[in-house]
């Protein structure tokens, strides 16, 4: 107990956010403590009612994991939990992802992407936005990891950039042609997060995406930490030269 709660405090803060919110919406619906309208989203409850908690419990209730087995919707949610967690670790504290240490930077474009995802959606009309949520964090959390082998089949690499085509390959499959179009949005708002903090972050101004991409001058150390080692090592070096000075004219005195 003491482990799963020390592993619990570990989870970076959004990560922990983005798990609990889908396990709290998914199982209080699929045990019957809520009905799922009462988390849709519907344009006239949101913004004539004011119901605005539907803006983002629409996002964490997982009602496309039915597949057809025992303990249908569990397992899969068990493993959609799984895959969410490894993302968004990877995405908020992973060794490629430019939001280490900046959580509250990746909520607030987690928030746009959200938007951005609701407003690509209306021809659709969907009442839930997990499906193209997750394949939005996919999109964003493969794509700043650069290129990589996700597994290897007889001579054929799959690249670790192709999971959230994979996984709308498993959804036409599932669900057919309409489920693909539904998680489409995700994709395109992955891509467009991805070209912005390739082309237009702060960190890539006036420099082309090398391997990496957005973590292109991740190597170089801060701002803060260069300024105070040059100002140590100057420190150093003016008394040094002090010092000689000083011996210098002590020995031409005596000299003298």
């Amino acid at each position: 107990m003491n482990a799963l709660v020390a592993g619990i405090r570990e989870t970076p803060p959004v990560t922990r956010l983005i798990l609990a919110s889908t396990l709290t919406v998914s199982l209080s619906c699929w045990m019957t403590v809520v009905f799922p309208g009462t988390f849709a989203y519907s344009y006239y409850l949101v913004f004539e009612k004011r119901e605005f908690w539907r803006l983002y419990t629409s996002f964490f209730y997982a009602s496309s994991l039915e597949p057809p087995f025992i303990f249908r919707r569990v397992i899969p949610l068990i493993l959609e939990l799984v895959v969410l967690y490894r993302i968004m670790v990877e995405l908020e504290s992973g060794p490629h992802t430019p939001y280490a240490g900046k959580s509250t930077h990746l909520a607030w474009q987690l928030v746009v992407a959200g938007a951005a995802i609701l407003l690509l959606s209306i021809p659709m009309a969907p009442r839930f936005f997990f499906r193209p949520f997750s394949v939005c964090l996919t999109y964003i959390s493969t794509a700043l990891a650069g290129p990589g082998i996700l597994t290897q089949l007889s001579d054929i690499e799959i690249s670790i950039t192709a999971t959230p085509y994979i996984m709308l390959f498993i959804d036409l499959l599932s669900g057919g042609p309409h489920a693909v179009i539904r998680a489409l949005p995700g994709v395109v708002v992955g891509h467009m997060w991805w070209l912005m903090k390739t082309y237009f972050g702060k960190q890539n101004r006036n420099t082309r995406p090398v391997v990496g991409r957005a973590d292109a001058k991740m190597g170089r150390p801060p701002r803060a930490q260069t300024e105070l080692t040059e100002s140590r090592d100057g420190s150093e070096s003016a008394a040094t030269t002090t010092a000689y000075n000083r011996a210098r004219g002590g020995k031409k005195c005596g000299g003298g």
